[in-house]
């Protein structure tokens, strides 16, 4: 949000106070009895910050490589078996399955990645609002044919082109609370247990794509959520 709000990050920061006004007077317009945050408001809020962003480690890996794996899943020939092969229909299903499983389902959309859908890509991804370090951020995207996995380092992120599919989905936030905190409780409460909750489900899918024989790139930086749910139809 920040980086698409007029003026970048510096003017969404400047207008902070504005903004709890004007959603504590829209709050006030559509619930006139609710008279503002109690102690259990705040403490809700309170709670799901406390595991978001900076605030710990829970929030890393929502971009790749943000913590890492002590033991990956291995891949199909590390214990004998066949590399997974699917049909469209069984591979949206099971991928659906996963991502419900992990509390992310069932809101699932694929689609092509293609010279079109590139442009969804940043071509430099954003400041690690994620990572709560700048050193996950400011890097230069790549799509690079000669590789077969995606890695990072100190200033590129690179994407294998011979990833071909986009797996897209969109966590929902409680609407009501979202709603109704007003300014003073942080009306982004849910919005960040929401991160929490995005970053378990990517590792885990990361994992079980891995345990099928194939890779994934992924990165909350790398792109416009939006885009990719509307192109995949989510």
């Amino acid at each position: 949000l920040m980086f698409t709000y007029p003026g970048g990050p510096e003017a969404f920061q400047k207008h902070l106070h504005d903004q709890g006004t004007a959603v504590t007077a829209k709050a006030k317009e559509i619930w006139p009895e609710y008279t503002g945050p109690s102690t259990r408001t705040y403490a809700l809020s309170n709670a799901f910050a406390a595991s978001a962003y900076s605030n710990s480690g829970y929030v890393l890996n929502a971009n790749q490589f943000g913590m890492k794996t002590i033991a990956p899943a291995p891949r199909p020939q590390d214990i004998g078996m066949p590399v997974w092969q699917g049909t469209p229909e069984e591979n949206t299903a099971m991928i659906r399955a996963v991502f419900s499983l992990v509390g992310l389902g069932p809101m699932i959309g694929t689609t092509m990645l293609d010279e079109k859908s590139e442009n969804f890509v940043w071509e430099y991804n954003g400041k690690g609002v994620t990572g709560g370090d700048a050193k996950y951020g400011n890097k230069h995207i790549i799509f690079d044919p000669n590789i077969s996995e995606a890695y990072s380092d100190d200033t590129t992120f690179r994407i294998p082109t011979s990833h071909k599919y986009v797996i897209a989905t969109h966590n929902l936030s409680c609407d009501e609370f979202l709603r109704t905190g007003l300014s003073g409780s942080g009306a982004y409460g849910t919005e960040e247990m929401s991160y929490v909750r995005v970053a378990y489900a990517k590792s885990v899918v990361e994992q079980f794509i891995r345990g099928l024989g194939y890779n994934v790139a992924y990165g909350h930086d790398l792109q416009a959520a939006t885009a990719w749910d509307i192109w995949s139809g989510v």
